[in-house]
């Protein structure tokens, strides 16, 4: 799910006032925030299963801008969407 512009600029201000310390990788302070909800799937043994007691996590990814280390957050936590 793409974001608007003013969730991902509310987005944004949330995971940058997380994200307190520099990548841990690299050291970099500089990072970038996706403008995409993404799924994170129950792993099932490679079959997709779609019902209610699948698990599935939507996430946000913020990326440090020097190495790509990512970190995900959790869109739900971050006011994005509804439980």
């Amino acid at each position: 799910m793409k974001l608007n512009e003013e969730q991902k600029k509310k987005v944004e201000k949330a995971i940058f006032a997380l994200i307190k310390k520099p990548c841990q990788v690299c050291g970099s302070d500089k990072w970038s925030v996706n403008d995409v909800i993404f799924e994170l799937r129950e792993f099932n043994n490679g079959a997709l299963i779609l019902d209610d007691k699948q698990h599935i996590f939507p996430v946000i990814a913020a990326n440090c801008s020097n190495c790509g280390n990512t970190i995900l957050f959790n869109a739900i936590q971050l006011g994005l969407l509804e439980k």
